[in-house]
Parts: structure tokens; C-alpha cells; sequence
């Protein structure tokens, strides 16, 4: 399945997630009806990926109607009757070319006063319909969007066209059951809907539209697109407005759902401008005329907390990234670089080459560790999105190189240690560029010297026994906290908030070095066991996995990264398997394609400027530029 819309289907499941999780409701059971449309189909996706392998999750196609299979999810409802929270989700496209027929419509009307029968054998069970209505005509001057009851009222009253007969109908099944049965009904009225393999937009099909757009090479725009307006959601909204709705919904309410209110023309021109690489424009426009709006309003909607999550213009462009097969631009995801990132990579390699140089010159082994490790196997490069290096060594070869790096790095370069007395405490040693910064939002508290770095991971042995080595992980874990807590020197506002509060005035009295040399004996505690069989990473985030077979590193082979040879672990399968997981060679979603690092400021002063000589610059003062010497 494409990329793109794997990753809607996750996020769309994560904002369900949410949603749920802020709720009291938690359905038992999960009935989804519908008649094969495109949202109602993405929409059981983003259900499966929730709730995998779920018994309790029902799907019925509108080709399965009076099947067995209905009959079947109807005869288990009527035996689990006393199983409460049981949501039921009717998804119609009221607007498609089959309900034209009256028989057809007549099978949807069976079909869902049915349903609506079987919701009712539970007071907590709730029913959501879900139909997607033909957008309304114009609507009067100065008016610019139309609200529930309004939408109705022009129903009632103006209409002729077939779907819209037909959307009453519906309506009046719901309404009937709320009002003379009880039942518990909410409707969810949508218009137009895009996305990834998503084109519901009445009149407009943006497929099409994108087709032709790239195959022309142009975007062509014309009087009508400038006047006309319309009402719309990108798929990922439109999925997080069912949740919404069927959560936070009032019983017996119809709720427009809607977040983008734009003309053709609008929709065209933010296109182009996401693909203005490939893509010219041609307007054929003489002068502006008087809009019309054919526009639901979706103020009642928002006010359940429905808040939109995608960007008109970042929803376009993986509409036509989809349609047209072309790979998602990671640079829309990692904007914070402005455009730096290839420039931080190859200077992290620069400093990697001086430390291959030293470790071949005194014989220390060192290999590629963490992120770095799996940009070398999967990507035979720094993963794509990733904006640091790690290096790992076993203790013995680290305490070795600690000794000689430092008295020979070049001047370009700083050796950063707790143990050097410059004010980092970090527990673990950093090779940084000098005259750049790349500070976090952690970083960036302290006055230390925070350029573009290179991270040292130490690999310690542990007890053979299990619960010793959890034991072990769990005081450096709280110990590690207690340093950073006195680093930062006040409260942190978090769950330690209140022992930071109480403990730290008398931490303040307790010098750093105490601090180290306890962290060093809890990670060094089997430093000198002969028969140790297990590793920790002792100084990331990484400890929380636990141990792992100390085999695994202990050979390495040379492999091509980036324009390079480095050293891998020959057990980098199992160690990626046990960090990573399993599926570690398969890329993450483009959504959490992104460094673990909350980025405060990059200057990479004048490394940025590959066509300057190589002058002499100030050197950077950790107070502020106007510290600087000339």
C-alpha cells in the first residue's frame, strides 16, 4: 500500500486513540455499516488498525445486505443483548449514481431501519449516522455557510434533486427513532471529502483535476473556479470528526462537519504552489464576480472540541503525491532546518572520520550504535530524518580512547565530558564542532558549548541474573534523573516536581563530581565479572530495553556509509531487533519521520557558505555574539 496512505490510516488512528482516551465511553462492541463508500471504507481501516483482530469489531458491506453475514452480526448482537456500550457507525453516500434507482434506495432505507431497530435493545448503545449529502446551491447574499436546521429547512422546502429526497428520507428514519422509540441517534453530515484515494467532492473530482494537472503540466483556472465556494474536510479530519461526534455528540443532534472553506480557484492555486517544480499556471480570469457559497457551517461541530489537525495546503499536496505516485518530500516534515540538514550531516561525518582515524591509529574498536546503526543497514547512510551520530565501545576501549581524544582533537573540534570541569553533565561524552550551535530545547538551558556533536555510547557488562540487571537499570535510571535535576537547578515541572522541590537546596550543596563518580560506579558495578554474558546501555534512553547478549558486539565488520567504510556490530541483526523491534528495516510512517531532538537553534556560523574561503572567524562565546572577540 502507498506510503501516504499508510500513514493517514496510523495517524487517523492515533487522533481515534486520543479522542477515546479522553472519554468515559469505551464501546464493547463495534457494528460498521456501510455501502462501500470511499470514507466509510477508510474509516474500517483506521477502526482495524485500533482494534486489530477484534472479534468485537462487525463489518458489512453494502454488497453483504440481507447476506448471511448480516444476519449473522444481527443474530450475535440479539444473543450479547446485555453487553452494553455497543456503537453502531452507517456510512452512506447519499449523492452516488445508484440511488438514482428507487429500488436501491429503498434496499439503504430497509437497511438502516433495521439497524436502528437492533440499536435500540440497549439504553447505552449509540447509533452514528454517517451520510455524505450533495453540496447545497447557492445560498442567498451576504450569506456564506448553512447551519443544520437551515440545511433542512432549504431541504424541505427548495428541493427537487433525487439525492436530496433521498437524504430526507433517511433523515426521518433517525428522527422517528429518537423521537417516538428513544433511541440514541446522532448524525455526522458531511459534503465534500479529499485525501489519499479519497475523491468526494461534489461536481469537482480532484482526481481528475490532478491527472490532468500533471499531464498538461499546468494548472488551469478558470472564471467559475474563482466564484465558486465550497465546504470541504481532508480525510483526516473527516475521520476525527466521526470520533468526535460519536463520543461527544449530543443525543437527537445532526452536526455539519467541516474545516475548509475555499473556492476551486483557491484549491488550485494551493496545489500548483505544493508543486511549483513541476507544475505552471494559467488563469483564465477577466475580472473577479460575485461569489457564491455553497458552504454547511460547522460552527456547532467545533464547539465538541472538534479541532482540525492538517493544513489546507500540506492535505493538497499528499492528495496529489498519492494520485500522481510521487514519493513524499521528507523536507515538509523537518522544516526547523531550513533546508541545513545535508550540511549537519556531512559535517557529523567529518567529525566521524576523525574518530575512525584515531580508533585505526591505537587500535580501539568502535562501531556504529543506536540510530546510526540502523541508518547504516537500512539506509547505508544517516537515516534520512535523523540529525546526529552515535558511536558505540565496549568500557574497556572507551576508557582508552577517553584518555588519548581528548590531546589530540583537532582545533575545529571539543571533547566534552562530565569529567572536564566546562560545565556539561551530560553522562556521557560528546565530540563537538566548535563556532556552531545545534541546541535543544534541554541544551539550550545551560551555557556550555552546544554545536553539532557526535554522541560516545559506552556498553557495559551486567549480572547474568535478570532481576539484578533490572535492579541495576532502575538505580542508574533514578540516579540519572537526580543528575539531571541538580543540572537544571530548579523544580522540574513534572512528576519529580514536588522531590525536586524538597531535595534540591540541599543537592545544591553537594559538588557534581559526587554526582559522576556514583553514576560511574552504578554503570561500572560489573566492570570486572569474567564470565559476564549481557550488556546495558547504560547512558540512553536505550537502558529501558534491558539487557542484551554481550556476543552481539563483540566483533565487528566494516560496511559502506555514506562515502565511507564503517564498523558495524557482526550481531547488528539482533541488536537492531531488540531496539527497534522486528520490523526495524521497514520505514516508519511519514508522520514520525522525524529526529527525537527538539530542536532550539541551529547557526552553523560559516560552515554554511561552502563557495567562501576558509577565513578566520570569531570564535563563538557561550554569553552572546556581542561577547565575541574581533
Amino acid at each position: 500500500m502507498n506510503e501516504i496512505i499508510l500513514d493517514e490510516i496510523d495517524c487517523s488512528a492515533i487522533v481515534g486513540k486520543k479522542v477515546k482516551a479522553n472519554s468515559k465511553i469505551l464501546p464493547h462492541n463495534i457494528y460498521f455499516i456501510t455501502d462501500g463508500n470511499d470514507f466509510g471504507e477508510f474509516f474500517f481501516s483506521v477502526l482495524r488498525i485500533m482494534k486489530p483482530n477484534n472479534p468485537r469489531l462487525h463489518y458489512v458491506t453494502d454488497k453483504e445486505a440481507d447476506s448471511s453475514r448480516e444476519n449473522v452480526c444481527i443474530d450475535n448482537f440479539t444473543k450479547n443483548s446485555i453487553l452494553v456500550n455497543s456503537i453502531f457507525y452507517f456510512f452512506v453516500d447519499c449523492r452516488a449514481g445508484k440511488y438514482k434507482n428507487r429500488e436501491e434506495q429503498g434496499k439503504i432505507l430497509k437497511r438502516l431501519e433495521k439497524w436502528l431497530a437492533i440499536s435500540r435493545n440497549d439504553k447505552k448503545c449509540r447509533f452514528v449516522f454517517v451520510p455524505i449529502i450533495k453540496t447545497p446551491c447557492a445560498l442567498p447574499s451576504p450569506i456564506q455557510s448553512i447551519a443544520e436546521r437551515e440545511y433542512d429547512y432549504y431541504l424541505f422546502n427548495k428541493t427537487k434533486d433525487e439525492s436530496e429526497n433521498f437524504y430526507l428520507e433517511l433523515e426521518k428514519l433517525c428522527r422517528k427513532t429518537v423521537r417516538d422509540e428513544n433511541g440514541n441517534v446522532v448524525i455526522l453530515r458531511y459534503d465534500n471529502i479529499f485525501g489519499p484515494d479519497v475523491d468526494m467532492i461534489d461536481g469537482f473530482s480532484i482526481r481528475k483535476f490532478i491527472i490532468e494537472s500533471f499531464q498538461s503540466g499546468k494548472v488551469e483556472i478558470n472564471q467559475t473556479d474563482a466564484k465558486t465556494y465550497i465546504s470541504c474536510s481532508y480525510i483526516r479530519d473527516a475521520v476525527k470528526g466521526v470520533f468526535v461526534g460519536s463520543i461527544s455528540g449530543r443525543r437527537g443532534n445532526i452536526y455539519n462537519v467541516s474545516n475548509y472553506k475555499v473556492c476551486i480557484k483557491e484549491i488550485k492555486i494551493a496545489f500548483q504552489e505544493s508543486f511549483k517544480n513541476l507544475l505552471g499556471i494559467k488563469m483564465d480570469i477577466t475580472e473577479e464576480e460575485k461569489a457564491d457559497f455553497h458552504c454547511l457551517n460547522s460552527l456547532k461541530m467545533i464547539k465538541l472540541a472538534w479541532k482540525p489537525e492538517m493544513k489546507f495546503e500540506e492535505a493538497l499536496y499528499r492528495t496529489g503525491a498519492y494520485f500522481e505516485n510521487i514519493s513524499y518530500d521528507m523536507n515538509r516534515c523537518i522544516p526547523i532546518y531550513s533546508g541545513r540538514l545535508e550540511k549537519i550531516k556531512n559535517l557529523e561525518l567529518s567529525t566521524l572520520k576523525f574518530v575512525d582515524k584515531v580508533c585505526r591509529e591505537n587500535k580501539i574498536n568502535y562501531f556504529l550504535a543506536g540510530g546510526s546503526l540502523l541508518g547504516a543497514v537500512r539506509h547505508q547512510n544517516i537515516i534520512p530524518w535523523d540529525d546526529d551520530l552515535d558511536i558505540g565501545m565496549l568500557r574497556e576501549d572507551f576508557e582508552k580512547f577517553r584518555k588519548i581524544c581528548p590531546g589530540i582533537v583537532p582545533s575545529k573540534f571539543t571533547y566534552e565530558s562530565p569529567q572536564d570541569g566546562r560545565g556539561s553533565h551530560y553522562t556521557f561524552d560528546k565530540i563537538r564542532l566548535k563556532n556552531t550551535y545545534f541546541s535543544t530545547n534541554y541544551s539550550n538551558n545551560f551555557r556550555i558549548q552546544d554545536g553539532i556533536f557526535l554522541d560516545i555510547i559506552i556498553y557495559d557488562q551486567t549480572s547474568n541474573n535478570n532481576m539484578l540487571t533490572k535492579l541495576q537499570i532502575k538505580l542508574i535510571s533514578i540516579w540519572t534523573r537526580v543528575i539531571n535535576i541538580k543540572w537544571y537547578n530548579k523544580p522540574r515541572k513534572n512528576v519529580h516536581y514536588r522531590a525536586s522541590k524538597i531535595f534540591l537546596p540541599i543537592m545544591r550543596c553537594i559538588p557534581f563530581s559526587f554526582y559522576h563518580a556514583i553514576f560511574e560506579k552504578l554503570v561500572r558495578w560489573y566492570e570486572k565479572k569474567k564470565n559476564a554474558e549481557y550488556l546495558i546501555d547504560g547512558i540512553g534512553q536505550n537502558i529501558r530495553k534491558g539487557r542484551f547478549p554481550k556476543e552481539w558486539l563483540s566483533k565487528v565488520e566494516y560496511v559502506d556509509f555514506a562515502d565511507m567504510k564503517a564498523p558495524i556490530p557482526v550481531g547488528y541483526d539482533g541488536y537492531l531487533r531488540h531496539f527497534y523491534g522486528d520490523r526495524y528495516m521497514e520505514l516508519l510512517p511519514i508522520s514520525k519521520r522525524a529526529s527525537g531532538h527538539q530542536i532550539a537553534r541551529i547557526d552553523l556560523g560559516g560552515y554554511l557558505f561552502d563557495d567562501v574561503p576558509n577565513k578566520e572567524f570569531r570564535n563563538v562565546n557561550i554569553a552572546g555574539e556581542l561577547f565575541e572577540e574581533e
